[in-house]
Formats: C-alpha cells, sequence, structure tokens
C-alpha cells in the first residue's frame, strides 16, 4: 500500500481541524470523537498518536470523553492498538461487511 495517499489526509485534516478551531475552539468542549469506516487503522501507530494530539492541541476535549473508533482487524498490530489505548479509545466497533459463504475463505486466510 501507498501511504503518500494517506499522510496528504492527514495534512488536509489537521488544517481543516485548524480552521474549525478558529470559530468553535475552547467556547465547546468535545464529548464525543468517533473515527469511522474501518479506515482509521490504515494510520500507522505514530500518525494516530499525532491526530489525537493535534485533536487535544485545537479543540477542549472533556475529561470523560468517550472515543470511538470503527476497526479493521486485518491490520490491526500490538502498536496501534496501544496508541488507541494511550491516545483514550474507550470503545472499539469491528465491521463486518459481509457474512455471504464465498467470502468465508478470504476472512480465515487474512487472519493474523
Amino acid at each position: 500500500m501507498q501511504y503518500e495517499p494517506v499522510h496528504s489526509y492527514l495534512e488536509a485534516l489537521d488544517a481543516e481541524m485548524a480552521t474549525i478551531a478558529r470559530y468553535v475552539a475552547r467556547r465547546a468542549t468535545v464529548r464525543h470523537i468517533h473515527w469511522g469506516g474501518g479506515s482509521p487503522t490504515i494510520l500507522s501507530a505514530a500518525d494516530l498518536s499525532r491526530l489525537i494530539d493535534a485533536m487535544h492541541r485545537r479543540f477542549n476535549l472533556a475529561e470523560d470523553l468517550e472515543f470511538a473508533v470503527e476497526i479493521d482487524p486485518r491490520g490491526l498490530d500490538r502498536a496501534r492498538i496501544d496508541a488507541l489505548a494511550e491516545a483514550g479509545l474507550t470503545r472499539v466497533s469491528i465491521g463486518v461487511q459481509d457474512f455471504d459463504p464465498k467470502y468465508k475463505r478470504e476472512l480465515t486466510a487474512s487472519r493474523p
């Protein structure tokens, strides 16, 4: 996988957060974050940490923040799990795309 598009996306996301922070910054408290679509776990552990650090710098995150992430378990490793735990992850959901038996072999073949 080429990581450059992901890196470019993170730069754009940081710029968008900066824009939004100018308008809401510390006036509002963020109580819930949900990273969805299974794609957050495509990020490297270092980028996961940088992203949540940027959110902390730009926004007022609640002490009791609910931080949920939808993961794709196929690429999840210990470093990513540790980064999410360190970031304060409170809930994980695993998206199941299809229960059709014809995909069973693909799913079992991708297990670590």
